[in-house]
């Protein structure tokens, strides 16, 4: 078995950092406020950690600390199993709470319709059809860019975290199925022989939308156009 990887916080903003440097220069001013707000959250939800150490976090990414909070932009985060995500959905929900902003709280307090399509029915009949009525959409669900910009207020900030691969079968392989199936080996071969590899195969992607945007097959995978048409 591979080495175990874990995510923190800071790993996190890490990673959010990297993907604000790669935004075109005039989306990156909405990432570096939401970098921020996510850092000031952490330093209020720890009151037993020195200001020093706060302020020595917040230099790693050229920011000041503010005693309030400030506004952010409405959030609309891709949550992938197994990648931190829980982690960063913590830090929204607290910045959320501090800020008194509406969320699309899933009805079994989970899932937005996962593994089905989002947001799932009984979910539209808790909140209603979309209407642009939310701040943030942070919850476990089929991402659909078209959906989720109708149920969010306007001009929101998109944002997941990516995992590498394997790493990330090792820890869905011990967290999901080390009971179930016993060994790695059979693990493998469940992904292979399996009536639905599209759900565990390439779990990023199955919740990026990829799946469903070839119909639930693995045989467009490796078409480079295929995929590069997706993402674009």
């Amino acid at each position: 078995m591979g080495p175990t990887i874990r995510t923190t916080p800071v790993l996190v903003a890490v990673c959010l950092w990297q993907q604000i440097s790669a935004m075109p220069e005039h989306c990156q001013s909405q990432g570096v406020q939401l970098l921020q707000q996510s850092l000031e959250l952490r330093m209020h939800a720890s009151p037993d950690r020195h200001v020093e150490d706060a302020e020595l976090e917040f230099e790693m990414f050229g920011l000041k600390l503010q005693e309030e909070p400030g506004p952010i932009p409405p959030i609309a985060f891709a949550k992938i199993h197994k990648t931190g995500s829980n982690t960063l959905n913590n830090i929204f929900h607290r910045m959320r709470e501090r800020r008194n902003l509406s969320c699309f709280l899933p009805h079994d307090r989970a899932h937005l319709g996962y593994p089905g399509a989002f947001p799932g029915d009984d979910n539209v009949l808790a909140s209603g059809e979309p209407s642009h009525q939310f701040d943030m959409i942070i919850n476990h669900a089929m991402f659909n860019e078209v959906l989720y910009r109708a149920y969010m207020k306007p001009a929101p900030f998109f944002t997941t975290i990516l995992r590498e691969p394997v790493a990330m079968q090792i820890s869905s392989f011990n967290y999901f199925f080390r009971k179930s199936l016993g060994d790695w080996e059979t693990y493998l071969r469940s992904l292979e022989t399996g009536e639905t590899p599209h759900l565990y195969k390439n779990h990023q992607a199955q919740i990026m939308g990829w799946y469903n945007a070839v119909h639930n097959t693995t045989a467009y995978d490796s078409n480079t156009a295929a995929v590069d048409g997706f993402i674009q």
